[in-house]
């Protein structure tokens, strides 16, 4: 009934990746860092899968390498948000959430 890749294949676990980094830049847009830490849980096996060999033998420096991308986002958050926003049209970007800087006075509508 349930069916789960042990080991994913090289086209699968750049796809997974490929998908992170789209769902990240999405969370970044929509400011929600659950949605990117839910993600941490296929993209570790797909990095370590990506980095040669089994996954549990490279399980370490995927995590590393995980986290090491986790700690720079989170840092560096409201600058690369910040960034996206302002490639955005500015009626998509009044739906959004503001950031914490801006978030003082009427909220402007389109």
């Amino acid at each position: 009934m349930f069916y789960q890749v042990a080991e994913p294949t090289g086209a699968g676990a750049v796809g997974v990746v490929v998908l992170f980094l789209l769902f990240a830049t999405i969370a970044l847009i929509i400011d929600r860092r659950s949605l990117l830490t839910s993600g941490m849980f296929y993209v570790v096996p797909a990095i370590a899968s990506l980095s040669g060999g089994l996954v549990y033998t490279n399980m370490a420096p995927a995590l590393f390498l995980a986290g090491g991308l986790l700690t720079v986002l989170a840092v560096q958050w409201t600058r690369l948000r910040e960034v996206l926003l302002r490639q955005l049209p500015d009626k998509l970007v009044a739906q959004l959430p503001r950031p914490q800087l801006k978030a003082v006075g009427p909220r402007p509508v389109y």
